[in-house]
């Protein structure tokens, strides 16, 4: 609704809309020692501090960033939407876990606990049982539309992998080719994976599709030998 005059050199103008005093400030037509008036304003007051206050409501009003929240799932039984360390605390309380399916905004279904690497770390579930391990190297992610990313690869398992720092936006369900580089396994491995997940931390969760027999038993070789050596020390 229009409801700002504008006086500047001694001629007033108006009503405009708030809109109209942004777009003629950008534009320079309107100028920041100009004064501006609205009805039920007690007295004029410059354009300057009109600017500065709306930019600061701008601000304000901004929408913040929403916690991502998570669903589980078992025994036809769902739960849910909850925080990350709610969900967290809850299923550490429950014996059968792999019953257990977990989803979150944006996955097209539900997944098997088992495939969300960070997750079962944090709930510290036995790696022997459910083999994957830490590991240093590279993440190279093509999509389909040839965009490259390169990310820090965190886990590895031989069902998929977990990569840190993408902050390229990534869509659950997404169809990647991901290229594994770590000296601990040798030769990099390439496959095709979707995206399982994507944290608020930046932490993607990819499912291998198309891995090999070979690479996958070299993926598994190194877990085994990883939890071995994690167990001893």
């Amino acid at each position: 609704m229009p409801n700002w005059f504008i006086c500047q050199n001694e001629t007033v103008r108006g009503p405009f809309t708030t809109d109209d005093i942004k777009s003629q400030l950008s534009s320079g037509i309107l100028e920041l020692d100009a004064t501006i008036w609205s009805r039920g304003q007690t007295e004029w007051s410059s354009v300057a501090t009109w600017s500065k206050q709306s930019h600061s409501e701008a601000e304000t009003q901004k929408p913040g960033k929403q916690e991502q929240l998570w669903h589980y799932a078992m025994q036809g039984q769902s739960k849910g939407p909850m925080p990350r360390a709610q969900l967290i605390n809850e299923i550490r309380s429950i014996q059968q876990k792999d019953e257990i399916l977990v989803w979150t905004k944006g996955m097209k279904s539900w997944a098997d606990l088992f495939e969300f690497h960070d997750l079962l770390d944090e709930i510290g579930l036995n790696k022997r049982e459910h083999p994957r391990a830490m590991i240093s190297g590279q993440a190279v992610v093509k999509t389909e539309d040839g965009h490259t990313m390169i990310a820090q690869l965190k886990t590895v398992s031989p069902g998929g992998a977990g990569v840190d720092q993408i902050f390229e936006n990534l869509s659950i369900g997404q169809t990647v080719t991901l290229e594994i580089r770590s000296p601990v396994l040798g030769d990099a491995i390439t496959s095709k994976a979707t995206v399982q997940y994507v944290t608020d931390a930046s932490f993607v969760g990819l499912k291998f599709v198309s891995l090999s027999m070979e690479n996958k038993a070299r993926i598994l070789q190194y877990v085994r030998g990883n939890n071995h050596i994690a167990s001893a020390a």
